[in-house]
């Protein structure tokens, strides 16, 4: 019953989509599985739609160097009192104007803000790559998380049904009369303590699969089978000093707080060049007028200006306006100063949490072996009547707990790599390394190993000083 209720846990979500097929297990599987749910990530949507927006700024940006052609049409009645000796007039006016003007010079101030838009549209390009980075380590944790909560809890059951069987031999013990009330107590003791354990890893599962499905959707997957992320083959630094280096040269979120302070310095010298300097323009115009200013009959103008426009706030916002910008400024080269400084740390941490967890996954994989290894032998004594039962309990409880941590130290490394990846700017899809799951090893052999074995005759009962069977006989 509680087999299934994880399993209906799992997979009843998966049912819903039973008309699609189910997903294979070879690593170009889960390479499209996990590139498909980041290409198609909201967030990465919006980080391509702001890159868009910016290449819009950009031509809009160059329109500052374009003529700006004006049309305007106008009619009415206009009556005209003119000075003594001059008829007045009251006419029906009508006048056709069109205007080409052109930007001479601003003192750079266009052509800052055509650099400024230059720089974020390349600063846009590179947080969309951010974003598909930072996506796919949150997609293989996922991918990851979801795997390994899947073999913790395949090792806590195999744990629980383990105990449970000692549990059930010892009982059968004390009904022969050659066992001992308060080994089926100490059985029953670490039964409870192995549910919980299962109860624990169904909940790990279950947030594992919500998490899953919260970045892949409901998709078709199967666990069972399923591959495991490997670490990836890509070059790895052969030193922190390198990863940070390489990190310096290609961290996308460093790249991006460069160019918000490029931006910035454009945005002072656009200030500069639009407030404390004239404005000069050149225009044609082409008026068409008909009974227009108290002359009848049609007249025609063609205009060539200069034009230079200077405005002054009485109340100095153009001094203002530059510090703000100069203060914007600031602020960046400070914010860029202060992310790299953060950046770097999480580059040294990764680069630290893989060389650590290569070494835990060594000892932890021996320290499961040995556990293994003393399980065995333990149940053989205990056959023998040389061991007691909680060697055996207590063999069962370290096993699981050193496989368990074994699982997550190499899930742990594998996406440590991932991370180191991403923390320098170079992860890619193509970097995904898979392998089949391992296959359940047994929890120790002795009875449980499923070779047919039948239960031995009862042990010599050894020690005399112990009463048998309930407790209340010889």
């Amino acid at each position: 019953m509680r087999k299934s209720f994880i399993s209906a846990a799992v997979f009843l979500p998966l049912i819903a989509w039973g008309a699609q097929p189910v997903l294979a297990s070879p690593r170009e599987d889960v390479i499209s599985l996990i590139g498909k749910a980041t290409e198609t990530h909201d967030r990465l949507r919006g980080a391509e739609a702001a890159a868009e927006s910016a290449r819009n700024a950009l031509r809009i940006s160059h329109g500052g160097w374009y003529p700006t052609l004006s049309l305007s049409a106008n009619g009415g009645r206009e009556t005209t009192n003119k000075p003594a000796g001059l008829p007045n007039t009251d006419l029906n006016a009508k006048q056709l104007s069109v205007r080409a003007t052109q930007l001479i010079w601003d003192f750079d101030a266009t052509n800052a803000d055509i650099r400024r838009a230059q720089v974020s549209v390349v600063r846009a390009d590179i947080a969309v790559e951010r974003t598909r980075q930072e996506l796919l380590v949150e997609g293989l944790s996922a991918y990851a998380t979801l795997v390994r909560a899947h073999r913790l809890l395949v090792f806590s059951r195999q744990s629980e049904d383990n105990i449970r069987r000692q549990t059930g031999l010892e009982e059968v013990r004390l009904q022969e009369g050659y066992g001992f009330s308060t080994d089926v107590l100490q059985a029953k003791s670490q039964l409870a303590g192995a549910q919980a354990r299962r109860v624990a890893a169904e909940e790990a599962m279950q947030t594992a699969l919500s998490r899953f499905q919260a970045y892949f959707g409901h998709v078709p997957f199967q666990l069972d089978g399923a591959e495991v992320l490997a670490m990836t083959k890509a070059a790895l630094p052969l030193s922190m000093d390198a990863a940070v280096d390489e990190a310096r040269r290609h961290n996308p979120r460093l790249q991006e707080l460069a160019l918000t302070t490029a931006a910035a310095q454009e945005a002072v010298a656009s200030v500069r060049g639009r407030t404390l300097y004239p404005r000069v323009e050149g225009y044609v115009e082409r008026n068409i007028k008909s009974d227009v200013a108290g002359q009848p009959g049609r007249q025609d103008e063609l205009l060539f200006k200069l034009q230079v426009t200077f405005s002054l706030n009485t109340g100095l916002t153009a001094i203002n306006s530059v510090r703000l910008a100069e203060a914007d400024l600031r602020a960046a080269d400070a914010n860029w100063a202060d992310q790299e400084r953060t950046v770097l740390e999480t580059v040294r941490n990764s680069w630290n949490r893989l060389e650590s967890a290569r070494s835990q996954v060594k000892l932890l994989n021996d320290q499961a072996s040995l556990a293994a290894g003393f399980l065995d032998v333990a149940r053989a004594e205990r056959e023998l009547g040389s061991r007691s039962l909680i060697d055996i309990l207590s063999g069962e409880t370290t096993l699981i707990n050193a496989r368990s941590d074994a699982a997550a130290a190499e899930t742990e490394l594998v996406l440590a790599g991932y991370r180191l990846l991403a923390a320098m700017g170079r992860l890619t899809a193509a970097d995904i390394q898979t392998k089949p799951m391992p296959k359940l090893a047994a929890m120790g052999r002795g009875l449980f190993d499923g070779s047919g074995k039948t239960e031995p005759s009862p042990p010599a009962n050894r020690d005399t000083k112990r009463k048998r069977g309930k407790g209340d006989q010889q």
